[in-house]
């Protein structure tokens, strides 16, 4: 297994990562998207982040707070997920209808549940 760099500039990858600051606006067809580096081992804060900054790559996230249906959509996705969210974007959805496709029906409704325990309305605000 060889590392990222030893087959891209690091300026053209694009590392997806929930800790990034910058939220992802558009795909670029022309740069690598590196997603789900570690895919079902357990979620390590920050790595994918990290990593991206060792090698002075780009780090996003993906719009979620900006763009989901609800602003406290869990940003640990799938990495099918991510990609069938990328390939809509990249085929000319908005970032609300490719968000809004892509993320599990379980997702939703946990929040939904999880806010109605609460008290808050639908879109995660305290109703008074």
């Amino acid at each position: 297994d060889e590392d990222l760099e030893h087959h891209f500039s690091p300026s053209d990858l694009v590392f997806l990562s929930p800790d990034a600051d910058e939220a992802l606006t558009c795909v670029d067809e022309s740069k690598v998207y590196v997603i789900g580096g570690l895919v079902d081992v357990s979620v390590q804060k920050r790595s994918s982040l990290t990593r991206a900054r060792e090698l002075g790559a780009t780090a996003v996230r993906l719009p979620l707070r900006e763009c989901a249906p609800r602003p406290d959509v869990h940003p640990i996705l799938s990495v099918v997920s991510v990609v069938s969210m990328l390939a809509a974007v990249n085929s000319g959805a908005s970032w609300e209808e490719a968000i809004g496709a892509a993320l599990p029906k379980r997702f939703m409704e946990r929040r939904e549940a999880e806010a109605a325990a609460r008290g808050e309305g639908a879109g995660g605000g305290r109703l008074v």
